[in-house]
C-alpha cells in the first residue's frame, strides 16, 4: 500500500526515485532572502487592506467590506506566487 506520499508524487507524474539537486548555500541564502522580502511585502498589504477591511465593517457596508476582504486574500495569493516563481527561478539555477 503506499503512503499519501507516494500517492501524490504518482499524481504530479514524480516517482520517489529521481535524484533530488542539492542547494548551494548561496542558493539557500537566496531563498531565505526570497522568503524575508515576500513575508515584509504581505504584511505591508495586510496592514493596508485590514485598516480598509475595518473601515468598511465600521460603516457598516457590507459589499464594501466583502470587497475589501476579497482583494486581501487576492493580493496575498498573488505575492505568494510571485514569492514561489522566485524560487522556483533560484532552484532551477542549480540544474
Amino acid at each position: 500500500m503506499k503512503s499519501a506520499y507516494e500517492l501524490a508524487l504518482a499524481r504530479m507524474g514524480i516517482s520517489g526515485d529521481e535524484p533530488r539537486h542539492a542547494l548551494t548555500d548561496l542558493q539557500r541564502a537566496e531563498l531565505s532572502d526570497i522568503d524575508r522580502r515576500f513575508s515584509a511585502r504581505i504584511a505591508e498589504r495586510e496592514l493596508f487592506m485590514k485598516q480598509e477591511i475595518e473601515r468598511a465593517r465600521e460603516s457598516g457596508d457590507s459589499a464594501a467590506f466583502e470587497e475589501a476582504t476579497q482583494a486581501l486574500r487576492r493580493e496575498r495569493a498573488e505575492l505568494e506566487e510571485e514569492r514561489e516563481l522566485a524560487k522556483d527561478r533560484v532552484r532551477s539555477q542549480g540544474v
